[in-house]
């Protein structure tokens, strides 16, 4: 299965996002460790230059990091505790993610998003006619999110806009459209057909037959030739069709080989998973503060002017409602992986 998911709705915020999403896959991820899956394979010197560490001094890291992720101090991690510490790490990135579209969308930096300014941030590089066509479904996804009808957003809110799953009301919006859109014989569900013709409003794209099939067959899990409403949900809104889920996976069958994962089998192959999702492909290792871990400081590179600015990822990551008790904030939610528009 492909490693990361199409999303059918015809808006999204990817539209929203155009400038920097490439830059949230991973959100405090070095631009040069793109690819580079096993340091196993390095020399020292080499290590150090990507990594700012040696090996061992990574191996020093991701042996107190064991003990981090090893609530019982048993010395094997479970698969609870895994999955624990892997949602503790998305947690973490998405924050960050939430706090960076806030400070890029925030004109007036007074700490929330009102409508005008989400519209401007919508409508960067986009055509105007296109501005327009869905000037409506933004509206309706910030009434949405607004839980407290102040007509603003705080972080919370925003983290909710970025992530439907969280939010029933706007998962049904985000489901609805996907069908008014692509099911054009109203049926309730999506021919290979009719995905073919409103996938794109590219010419060429639609005449990629395969392409197309590739993409429709993603979302047909049951195969039967037909997108439907629980396929949606199952395929758009499900987080373990999530790439990084996927890959942490790929880390447990393949690099610790279906075995229980003891400190022993840990540290032996620890530059083997050094730059996977257990690791944030790598952030935690050098970035343990961000991640507020106590396994050592945080790494400064020559390079570090491709990270993103220390004022954005220094933020607090406590998601209070930002209002100075003026009422109740929606709950925090996971980081979405962002999708890629058909």
């Amino acid at each position: 299965m492909k490693g990361y998911k199409y999303s059918l709705s015809l808006l999204s915020l990817l539209y929203l996002l155009t400038n920097y999403t490439k830059a949230m896959e991973n959100a405090m991820k070095f631009p040069d460790m793109k690819g580079l899956d096993d340091l196993s394979t390095l020399n020292d010197n080499q290590i150090k230059d990507i990594f700012g560490l040696t090996g061992d001094e990574v191996k020093e890291r991701l042996t107190k990091l064991f003990g981090v992720i090893d609530k019982n101090q048993d010395k094997v991690l479970s698969d609870d505790e895994i999955t624990a510490w892997f949602e503790y790490v998305k947690n973490e990135v998405f924050l960050k993610q939430v706090q960076i579209e806030m400070k890029q969308i925030d004109a007036d930096k007074d700490g929330f998003i009102s409508l005008p300014e989400l519209n401007d941030a919508f409508s960067q590089n986009l055509d105007p006619k296109e501005v327009e066509k869905h000037a409506d479904g933004l509206l309706k996804r910030f009434q949405i999110v607004d839980k407290d009808k102040d007509n603003k957003l705080n972080l919370n809110e925003v983290g909710l806009l970025i992530d439907p799953m969280k939010d029933n009301d706007l998962k049904e919006l985000e489901i609805n459209e996907i069908l008014e859109h692509h099911d054009t014989n109203k049926d309730g569900k999506i021919s290979v057909e009719e995905f073919k013709e409103t996938r794109s409003d590219d010419v060429n794209m639609k005449k990629d037959d395969e392409l197309a099939l590739d993409d429709f067959n993603f979302f047909d899990v049951n195969r039967d030739g037909f997108i439907d409403r629980e396929e949606i949900v199952k395929v758009y809104f499900d987080p373990s069709n999530d790439a990084a889920s996927l890959n942490l996976n790929d880390v447990k069958d393949n690099i610790f080989e279906g075995k229980p994962i003891t400190l022993d089998l840990w540290n032996e192959k620890s530059l083997k998973f050094a730059v996977t999702s257990l690791t944030d492909y790598g952030d935690v290792i050098r970035y343990p503060q961000d991640f507020k871990l106590d396994i050592g400081k945080n790494v400064i590179l020559p390079s570090s002017k491709h990270r993103m600015g220390e004022d954005i990822l220094n933020l607090d990551t406590d998601l209070s409602d930002g209002k100075d008790n003026e009422g109740e904030s929606a709950d925090a939610s996971d980081k979405q992986n962002i999708t890629d528009e058909l």
